[in-house]
């Protein structure tokens, strides 16, 4: 990765996500399987789809790589962060990606 762009393909994956979409997940902010709470919380960006997991912190769940396997929905957001990262690229995905959103 070069100047800060990444190379993830799987951006034509991503849904229209409303503000009142987002709304709703930011103010739950609780994993869909184990009501655990942030900071580790990761939204699906697949379209139609919207699951919110917990992963990557020191919890014993990790739902959010379990959608991914479950599902092959390979973008998720940290709700957190604001990062997004690609399971199948096992990389970050910034917002200056080729192909762009």
């Amino acid at each position: 990765m070069t100047n800060n762009v990444s190379r993830c393909p799987h951006v034509a994956t991503i849904g229209f996500i409303s503000s009142e979409d987002y709304l709703n997940v930011t103010q739950n902010e609780k994993c869909e399987k184990c009501d655990c709470i942030g900071p580790h919380l990761w939204l699906c960006l697949r379209e139609g789809c919207l699951f919110v997991g917990c992963g990557s912190g020191k919890e014993k769940n990790d739902h959010s790589t379990d959608h991914e396997k479950e599902k092959a929905h390979p973008l998720q957001f940290n709700l957190t962060t604001k990062r997004i990262w690609c399971y199948v690229c096992n990389q970050e995905v910034r917002l200056n990606n080729d192909p762009q959103f």
